[in-house]
Formats: C-alpha cells, sequence, structure tokens
C-alpha cells in the first residue's frame, strides 16, 4: 500500500500554458514505474471551449481522447 504505480508529466509549449492557461490544449503522458508510457491524454486547444454556453457544440465543448498503449486509440471523454 502506498507504492507508487504510475507517474504522469504534462507536454505543453511554455507561451500556451501562460497565456492560454486551463483553456490549453496538453498531452498528459503516464508511465510505469519501468518508464513506458502506458496511457496518453491530448486535449486539444479550441479558442472558445469551457465553460461558455455554447460547449454544448461540437465547436465550443472540450473533448479528450485517451490511447493506452499509445496510438491506440481507447476512448474520449467530452464535455456536454
Amino acid at each position: 500500500m502506498g507504492q507508487q504505480v504510475y507517474f504522469a508529466y504534462e507536454e505543453t509549449g511554455f507561451w500556451m500554458r501562460v497565456c492560454c492557461q486551463s483553456g490549453r490544449g496538453f498531452f498528459l503522458h503516464i508511465r510505469n514505474n519501468f518508464g513506458q508510457e502506458v496511457i496518453r491524454v491530448e486535449r486539444q486547444f479550441k479558442c472558445m471551449a469551457g465553460g461558455c454556453w455554447l460547449a454544448n457544440l461540437d465547436c465550443c465543448s472540450w473533448e479528450v481522447t485517451v490511447e493506452s498503449p499509445p496510438g491506440n486509440p481507447t476512448g474520449r471523454v467530452k464535455q456536454g
């Protein structure tokens, strides 16, 4: 109990983090203790995404895709 199984890090450009903050696109890499990437999560940047009243439209809603193993789409999570 209490042992690390995975660790994650975000891949995002500096200016994307500074200018877009929580609205940024990103890759989240999840690796096992052997350093192998086992899950990848991607959210593409969308200028008008988030909590606006248009969030139920495809052009304005957040969506993340999950790949496990990386390169093999497993699913997606979509706001709406």
